[in-house]
């Protein structure tokens, strides 16, 4: 049952990425980052502590943007699962390449 529930959250998931416009996805994937930020307690403070004993300043701004990483990381691995290796090398950029 578990393995149905994945598998419908994977085809709307990719339903988004590959028919949605980038706005309303940018807009979906900036609440799921914040939903994330809220609710998962457990892995917010995991980070928060990690981040204290580095010294950073603004922590919350760095977990937020690292579940928005993630939500991006997301989306892109899911639209790139059919794509030729030419499409994938064209949106990456090499910088300081000799």
């Amino acid at each position: 049952m578990i393995d149905f529930v994945y598998f419908l959250l994977y085809k709307i998931f990719k339903f988004i990425a590959n028919y949605t416009p980038m706005k309303f996805q940018n807009l979906l994937l900036d609440g799921l980052a914040r939903l994330f930020y809220k609710f998962d307690k457990k892995h917010t403070n995991i980070m928060r502590i990690n981040l204290k004993m580095c010294k950073f300043d603004n922590i919350e701004k760095i977990i937020l943007d690292t579940y928005r990483n993630f939500a991006y990381f997301g989306m892109e691995f899911l639209r790139n699962q059919n794509s030729s290796k030419e499409q994938i090398l064209s949106k990456v950029e090499f910088k300081n390449e000799e």
